[in-house]
Formats: structure tokens, C-alpha cells, sequence
């Protein structure tokens, strides 16, 4: 025996099949990226960043990230600065900044901004903000 509401369930079942999952919460609490341009608690380092990586949130949203460490270049043309920390470990990360260069190779920061995997090795903060760490509000 045919059900005459039997197409219409599929066919509602098909269209909530289609319609995405509720968002699920932005961020790890423990991890560091946040969503829009909050600050996170804790802070990657170069050695925490690869497994970091791999549990980004997939998102078109603005993700934030900082990570900690020392600067491993830091270069500048007319209107960026380029800093980037992590050159020897699996993955890389480059600051893109709009402020004057202020910082130099060796100096400890602390590189929050805009996260991008540009590549599996290598991850873009821009806009980014480099600041020490004893500075983080």
C-alpha cells in the first residue's frame, strides 16, 4: 500500500539533508585560533603549530591564530613587513604587517592575526600583529 505522504517525507528529508549542520563552536578552548579577532588563551609554539594545523577550524569565517617564538626573518618592502617564525620546523609561518619593521631576527613575539593555510607548510597571518609577549592583554 502506497502512503501518500511518503514523496513529501523524502522530499522533506532531502531538502534538511541538504541544509548545513548548525555551526559547530569555532574553537578548541585549548587551541590556538579564535573566532573573528579574539585573542586566544594559549598561544602555538613552533613545535605545537603542526598538530595545531590539522584541527583547524574549516570555516569562509575570519579565524584568528598567535603563536610564540622567536623570529627567523624579518623583512620589509615600501609598505609591508614580513616576519616569520618556524622556517626549520614542519611548518612555517609568515606575519604579514602593516606597521613600520620594528622587529629583528632573534627578537621573542608573540604573531596574532588572520589565519591562512597558504600551503600544507605554510601558514599566513594577515592582517597580522606582532607584539612581546609580556604585552598580550
Amino acid at each position: 500500500m502506497h502512503h501518500p505522504l511518503t514523496a513529501a517525507h523524502a522530499l522533506i528529508a532531502l531538502t534538511l539533508a541538504a541544509l548545513p549542520a548548525a555551526a559547530a563552536p569555532c574553537c578548541d578552548p585549548a587551541s590556538p585560533f579564535r573566532q573573528s579577532e579574539e585573542m586566544p588563551a594559549q598561544n602555538a609554539t613552533c613545535g605545537t603549530l603542526p598538530g595545531w594545523v590539522d584541527r583547524a577550524p574549516q570555516t569562509d569565517d575570519r579565524v584568528s591564530m598567535a603563536i610564540e617564538g622567536r623570529v627567523t626573518s624579518a623583512e620589509a618592502d615600501e609598505v609591508l613587513a614580513y616576519l616569520a617564525m618556524c622556517e626549520d620546523a614542519p611548518v612555517t609561518v609568515v606575519c604579514v604587517t602593516y606597521l613600520p619593521l620594528e622587529h629583528a631576527k632573534g627578537d621573542r613575539l608573540v604573531l596574532a592575526g588572520g589565519y591562512n593555510r597558504a600551503e600544507p607548510g605554510l601558514v599566513v597571518l594577515d592582517p597580522c600583529l606582532p607584539f612581546a609577549p609580556d604585552q598580550a592583554g
